[in-house]
């Protein structure tokens, strides 16, 4: 009889096989774009580092990619005041970053060996982001320790881990919603410090604190709500259901100047995103329950909040599917309820770059859409059989 992780190590060695045959295509196919071909030539190969430092270095001047940009880099250039601060500092925490997985890393070799751990931790975002040089690989590193230290009873670890990546992007936020408020009141300095101190530090010494962090803020906001969210500039590998509304206007409305005023008519999503995730999580927190042994259900409302942050963000880059794999591991370290779900999370793993097309000079890929529905498929179909599901 076959047991669950005998089947988990069946469908890891088809990701694993997959995985490569999806590189291999995209190479052959589709030699232009990425992923294969910037690790040969350097096309692409680490954009996101290199963008950053130029940017940080106009700000404030310069807003409009600087959003993007984690707040501590930004704190380190202008307290350092050269490339030397923010390299030191980057690579300091890719160290930490690597150093974190070994942990996780370690739990799963003695389940699925040392070769097929190495692609369950480092699956295809994660290599994609420390490609891209983007902070999501640092912060992968801090979500999924909050996570392993809270299912080994060390809840001050898993606390800090949380609070110290807010310090790098602020979406990080949502995964408080997972622990009981007596839990972290006693360590909300800690987690409003971290969500402050690098936006501190860049005002170090300006008598107008409150009144240039708005201002910032809110220029940043709308520079990127403008080019990546409203604008083209994030259509070509956005998974999230924003990607997909946009994927499926392009593919039915032919007219630019009704796409426009369709878009602007449901501008209001773009607003209220985080007040929907929200709502969504409390409305589902006591339905959304995967796996038969979940003391307090954390991992199933870890997994709960990863899928919505993925699903619902205006903008999920291929970087940021790390949330997804995130997802892989919890699925891997518990016992499931619902076995179609893992298969259903490998495949959205497996980049899906090789087959693309363009409308109207906007070009997108097969991955955002698919990526898409997959996740909104799994959150109904495990909302709809713990609700109908008799007992």
């Amino acid at each position: 009889m076959n047991t669950d992780k005998d089947i988990n190590k069946y469908f890891i060695k088809l990701y694993v096989i997959s995985l490569g045959l999806c590189f291999l295509t995209t190479f052959v196919l589709s030699p232009t774009t990425y992923p294969i071909l910037g690790f040969l030539v350097g096309n692409g190969r680490f954009d996101d580092w290199w963008n950053t430092i130029p940017y940080v270095l106009k700000y404030p001047e310069n807003t409009e990619y600087i959003c993007t940009i984690p707040w501590v880099f930004i704190a380190f250039i202008k307290v350092g005041g050269s490339y030397l601060g923010i390299l030191s500092f980057y690579l300091l925490f890719i160290c930490i970053g690597i150093y974190i997985l070994v942990k996780p890393y370690l739990i799963l070799v003695s389940k699925y060996g040392r070769l097929y751990s190495f692609f369950i931790i480092f699956t295809y975002p994660i290599l994609f982001s420390f490609w891209r040089g983007n902070s999501d690989f640092l912060i992968y590193g801090f979500v999924l320790a909050s996570y392993i230290f809270w299912i080994e009873g060390k809840k001050n670890y898993s606390i800090i881990m949380s609070g110290l990546g807010i310090m790098f992007k602020p979406y990080q936020i949502f995964y408080i919603l997972i622990y009981k408020l007596k839990e972290i009141k006693a360590r909300l300095p800690l987690i409003v410090f971290g969500f402050l101190s690098s936006l501190g530090l860049i005002y170090l010494g300006d008598n107008n604190f409150f009144t240039t962090s708005w201002r910032y803020l809110t220029q940043c906001g709308e520079n990127y709500t403008k080019i990546y969210i409203i604008g083209e500039a994030g259509s070509l590998h956005n998974n999230s259901i924003w990607g997909l509304f946009k994927f499926l206007l392009y593919t039915m409305e032919d007219s630019s100047e009704a796409r426009a005023e369709i878009i602007s008519n449901f501008s209001f999503y773009i607003k209220f995103w985080p007040v929907i995730l929200v709502f969504t999580y409390i409305l589902s927190r006591n339905k959304f329950i995967i796996f038969n042994e979940d003391r307090e259900n954390f991992s199933s409302h870890f997994f709960l909040i990863s899928l919505l942050v993925a699903t619902l963000s205006p903008i999920t880059p291929d970087y940021r599917l790390f949330l997804i794999g995130i997802s892989l591991i919890i699925l891997l370290l518990n016992q499931l309820k619902f076995r179609i779900i893992l298969p259903l999370i490998l495949l959205i793993l497996l980049p899906k770059e090789f087959l693309w097309v363009k409308i109207d000079d906007v070009s997108f890929t097969i991955n955002g859409p698919i990526n898409a529905m997959l996740m909104i498929f799994i959150y109904l179909y495990v909302m709809s059989k713990n609700i109908f599901l008799k007992k």
